[in-house]
This record gives C-alpha cells, structure tokens and sequence, in this order.
C-alpha cells in the first residue's frame, strides 16, 4: 500500500516549485525567453514526475529511485538548456540555483 501522506507531500513539494520559480523570475517584471524555455522544461518534468507520483496511487508501489532519477534529470537538463546559447544569465544562474534547491528539498521527502 502506498503511504498516501507521501505521495501528498510530493505532490504539494513538486507543486510549489514551479510557483516560486514563476514568482522568481517575474520578480523583475521581465521573463526572457531563456527564462521561458527553462520553465517550460521544469514545466514538463514536474508534469512527468506528479503522473509517476500519482499513478502509483493506481499500481499501490512507489519507484522511489525512479523518483530520485528524475528529481536529478530535472535539473539537468535545465542546465543544457541554461548553456545551450554559450552563456549562462543571472536571470539563469539565479533561477537554476533555486531550482537545485528546490528539487533538493524535494528529494528529501
């Protein structure tokens, strides 16, 4: 049986990323589109992660090293995309460093 409480802690914590991300990079009033691909990425892969989460609501077992593979890939892949142009932003590192720790705070659930 899936501890329910768990699952709904993952839930909010995956939640509140994408929120405080939003709220970070509009702080300055100004998203550029290195901001926007960033947070379509971590968009998605929150969107990926809460349907593992919340299937296994469904199958009653939680893949918790699934979880952590892709906690990790998470931020990855936002840092291919921080680099993709050569150069990493402020805007970026900022949004980057609280995205590691974010996930980190995620992980640790």
């Amino acid at each position: 049986m899936v501890d329910q409480g768990y699952v709904m802690e993952k839930v909010q914590s995956a939640s509140r990323i994408m929120e405080k991300l939003i709220d970070l990079a509009m702080a300055d009033e100004v998203v550029t589109n290195e901001e926007k691909a960033i947070l379509s990425s971590i968009n998605e892969a929150l969107h990926n992660y809460l349907n593992v989460i919340i299937s296994s609501l469904n199958t009653g077992m939680v893949d918790k090293e699934q979880l952590k593979k892709m906690e990790t890939e998470i931020v990855k892949k936002c840092e291919k995309i921080a680099e993709s142009d050569g150069k990493v932003t402020e805007e970026e590192k900022v949004l980057l460093d609280e995205l590691v720790y974010l996930v980190e705070e995620l992980s640790s659930i």
